[in-house]
């Protein structure tokens, strides 16, 4: 036992596993918390861009009902279409005070637009607001683009981007709602009334939600209604041009991801046709989720260091009661053997202090069974058939436990059961106090235990056939002939493609009884025929029993106890088929000599 390798490997095991358990638990919460606080951002943004257009929303419905009322005011309309009104007499002067009384009384003394006009076809207008003027435009306004589309509209809403006042002697920039109207119901529109609303009015709207990013507006043609600047287009308007271009026909709302990486809130009016858009960029939007991943990460470090500490001590808390008992068995000798102080385990584990406590018994028990086999040497014979059968059973059980591992690894639970039951009826019929001879019955039955291991691991890829005459069953023959002999198929003779055959019979002669095992592979290879033989001609079990190593002991050992029980009379052969795989043959007389 290399000092400090369980330990080491108690400390990965344990560090792996638990790093394991961490890794999945934080990148679980990590990638949902992630996806929480990128979609809140998204939705923030979002809220963004819905708010500015609720608020314009509202800003122009206002405007729209302004012209409503006015539009409505029968007088009203009866003096903008009187001609006295635009003369320089004293009539004019009653006309236009009658107008700005009725005006007043309709809108009151403070409205939200900066300028109202009013226009006739012919070029006669009415402006109030900031300045008040009742003239004739030197231009015909009919020949005017936006008059022309007040007219198209048909008295709906028609809406400008931004732009100077031309007729206003500030030259502020504003943006116009029109609509266009007619002296009476039925008749022709002819007229076109606008309400101008500064600039800078939008701006302080904007600017008072607390917004911090930027914000954009444009209408259904793409014009920019904010920010608006009168040196034409600039390449950041140009980006976001390009955006809106993609999106101004997707839903009313949502999130759109530009080419240059910049998350982008859009809202799409249906009201007044203003597309609002918000971006930010995709590494600000990011900004909670990196600040959240930096904090994960350095309490996953904590804790990975923490879980390597934790498992330090606890390998070590384990280790240490282990190399204790590693020590007891290593100075285990025949000085040490009769020594029975208990020696207590340091660590607090029930299970290695029974573990320990089954060892000082081991030492008990194994002192007196050296008594014991120091008393019994008494039958020469006995104690080499005894010696040779000891041999076998850590060869069986070292395959055996081999198997019932493998079966482990595959976990299959009704294997194992089946696995379980037939080893503990092999270990019952190995441990057994009967003698070195039993019937053929009991032996093909612990044959058959075995091969009903070997069954569960290959399944459909091995079978065997056993076929024992009745009259054969009683005869008895030495203990552990007939199972060797097909492990040795198991283990040797299935080097080939499967499935794999094992068969076992048997036969009365003249002489006695015969056992044949064959199996279905490659057969023994010439060279290792030669060596057995050679062995078996130049052995002797009558002066001395040879030490024989786990992996060549099973056909030597059968060989050696059939010749130390019957002698001469003894049928041990060695052959292989003719047709593949090869077949060995053992027998004696019905009764040993």
């Amino acid at each position: 036992m290399k000092k400090g390798k369980l330990h080491i490997r108690l400390l990965i095991y344990y560090g792996c596993l638990i790093t394991a358990i961490i890794f999945v638990i934080f990148f679980s919460f990590y990638f949902y918390v992630a996806g929480s606080l990128e979609e809140r951002s998204a939705q923030a943004l979002n809220v963004i861009s819905t708010t500015v257009s609720a608020r314009l929303d509202d800003t122009v419905k206002q405007l729209s009902k302004d012209t409503t009322r006015l539009l409505y005011s029968e007088k009203l309309k009866s003096l903008f279409y009187s001609d006295k009104l635009y003369s320089q007499s004293m009539d004019s002067l009653s006309a236009q005070r009658d107008f700005n009384n009725t005006f007043y009384e309709i809108m009151g003394p403070q409205f939200p637009a900066s300028q109202i006009n009013i226009f006739r076809e012919d070029g006669h207008y009415i402006s109030i607001g900031n300045y008040t003027a009742f003239d004739r435009a030197e231009t015909p306004v009919k020949d005017s683009e936006w008059f022309r589309q007040a007219l198209e509209a048909q008295g709906s809403l028609f809406l400008t981007p931004p732009h100077l006042n031309d007729w206003s002697y500030y030259h502020r920039p504003v943006f116009s709602l029109y609509r266009s109207f007619s002296p009476r119901f039925g008749k022709k529109n002819n007229a076109v009334i606008e309400i101008q609303y500064d600039y800078s009015a939008l701006e302080d709207l904007i600017n008072n939600m607390n917004i911090s990013q930027q914000v954009y507006i444009l209408d259904k043609n793409g014009n920019f209604f904010y920010p608006w600047e009168d040196n034409g287009q600039t390449p950041l308007k140009e980006q976001i041009f390009s955006c809106w271009q993609e999106i101004h026909t997707l839903d009313s709302t949502g999130i759109f991801t530009s080419r240059e990486k910049n998350i982008i809130s859009y809202t799409n009016s249906g009201y007044t046709g203003l597309t609002v858009l918000v971006p930010e960029s995709e590494y600000v939007l990011s900004e909670p989720v990196r600040s959240f991943r930096n904090n994960l990460i350095f309490i996953g470090l904590t804790a990975f260091l923490a879980t390597l500490l934790v498992s330090y001590f606890i390998a070590h808390k384990v280790t240490v009661p282990v190399r204790q008992l590693y020590t007891s068995v290593q100075n285990l000798n025949l000085d040490t053997l009769g020594s029975h102080l208990e020696e207590p385990l340091s660590g607090g584990w029930d299970e290695l202090e029974l573990l320990n406590s089954s060892f000082l018994e081991m030492k008990s028990r194994l002192e007196q069974s050296l008594e014991e086999a120091i008393s019994s040497k008494s039958h020469e014979l006995q104690a080499r058939l005894l010696a040779l059968q000891s041999q076998m059973n850590p060869h069986f059980l070292y395959n055996t436990l081999t198997t019932i591992s493998i079966m482990s690894e595959n976990a299959g639970c009704t294997d194992i059961t089946d696995a379980c039951n037939s080893l503990s009826s092999m270990l019952r019929y190995i441990s057994g106090d009967e003698p070195g001879l039993v019937t053929i019955r009991e032996e093909i039955m612990h044959t058959q235990d075995f091969l009903n291991l070997i069954k569960i691991r290959y399944r459909e890829n091995i079978h065997y056939d056993i076929h024992i005459p009745k009259e054969l069953l009683q005869i008895s023959i030495p203990k552990m002939v007939v199972e060797p002999l097909a492990e040795n198929c198991v283990k040797y003779a299935m080097n080939g493609p499967a499935p794999w055959g094992i068969a076992i019979s048997g036969r009365l002669t003249d002489a006695g009884w015969e056992i044949f095992v064959q199996d279905n592979g490659k057969g023994f290879p010439k060279e290792k025929l030669e060596e057995l033989y050679n062995t078996f001609t130049r052995l002797n079990p009558q002066k001395e029993i040879p030490n024989l190593k786990l992996n060549g002991m099973g056909l030597i050992n059968i060989f050696i106890r059939l010749k130390l029980i019957y002698g001469e009379a003894a049928v041990f052969s060695i052959k292989n088929m003719e047709n593949g795989g090869a077949c060995v043959t053992i027998g004696g007389p019905l009764s040993p000599g």
